[in-house]
């Protein structure tokens, strides 16, 4: 049987850190097209913490979970690449 994994949100670098203190398998976090925007991490920010959380040995998840319009589907596509 598979150990069930730890998953933990995170919205900022202190957050992320304690998360992965603490044992987390994995993180997520909201980006630009986050329901959460108080608690995103975005451009710059966002390579940064993916980084901290893989150097750990520790899963990194965006969430792309906002509410669309069909004008906004080019750029979602464009951002998901970009992650």
């Amino acid at each position: 049987m598979k150990a069930p994994e730890l998953l933990a949100p995170v919205g900022s670098a202190d957050k992320l850190k304690t998360a992965v203190h603490f044992g987390a398998d994995a993180v997520y976090m909201g980006g630009r097209f986050g329901l959460r925007t108080f608690a995103s991490v975005d451009g710059e920010s966002l390579r940064s913490a993916i980084a901290v959380a893989h150097k750990s040995a520790v899963k990194a998840y965006v969430t792309v979970n906002s509410f669309a319009f069909d004008g906004d589907l080019g750029q979602i596509r464009e951002y998901a690449q970009e992650v």
